[in-house]
């Protein structure tokens, strides 16, 4: 659901000699700018916000240069920008990407370049490197999957966690819960302590 846009349509010259000429995009039929668009659940509790610099509809919705994003959880509110993020507007599905950074209201931020967030499962999932940091840790891995209805953040391949000791330890995964802030980790080893 768009709450509002302001749009600008841009008209393509058929004249080839006119240097003014905006390039053939044929997968994007509108363009604007300055958008704001929200989306509610079945439950009436919104789910998503976000502002947007541009927005590019055609066979999908492309926003560009988004800002002040805003997922509600649970546990309180996750803020996002990327570079782009794709909106499937039958699911509520997000696909966010490239310069992706969520901060939780903890203060503690993930990285990484593409996150997919599954509106009816309320789920995040990162499919590529993902970096997690808060104040005394930094976890990382080849992927992660955060239910944001449980609390329950599980990272896989090639995790690496340091500690704020300087520790370092790797794992084939972690599983942690922010509801009661249990971490646990298979096939651990520490490795070495940083100086």
């Amino acid at each position: 659901m768009v709450a509002s846009a302001a749009v600008l349509v841009l008209e393509r010259s058929e004249d080839e000699d006119d240097k003014r000429r905006v390039p053939a995009a044929p997968e994007e039929s509108v363009l604007a700018h300055s958008v704001e668009i929200w989306r509610f659940g079945p439950d009436g509790r919104r789910q998503w916000e976000f502002v947007a610099d541009a927005v590019a509809v055609g066979d999908d919705t492309v926003y560009r240069g988004v800002r002040q994003g805003r997922i509600y959880t649970e546990d309180g509110v996750l803020t996002f920008q990327a570079d782009e993020v794709v909106h499937n507007q039958s699911t509520g599905d997000l696909r966010i990407s490239s310069n992706v950074e969520v901060t939780g209201e903890d203060g503690s931020r993930l990285k990484t370049d593409k996150v997919l967030y599954i509106a009816d499962e309320s789920t995040i999932y990162c499919p590529e490197r993902v970096l997690i940091e808060s104040d005394d840790v930094t976890a990382s891995s080849n992927s992660m999957t955060w239910n944001l209805d449980t609390g329950v953040i599980e990272m896989v391949g090639e995790v690496e966690v340091v500690l704020e000791s300087g520790a370092v330890l790797n794992a084939v995964s972690l599983t942690h819960n922010t509801k009661d802030n249990s971490t646990s980790l298979k096939e651990f080893k520490y490795i070495y302590l940083r100086d």
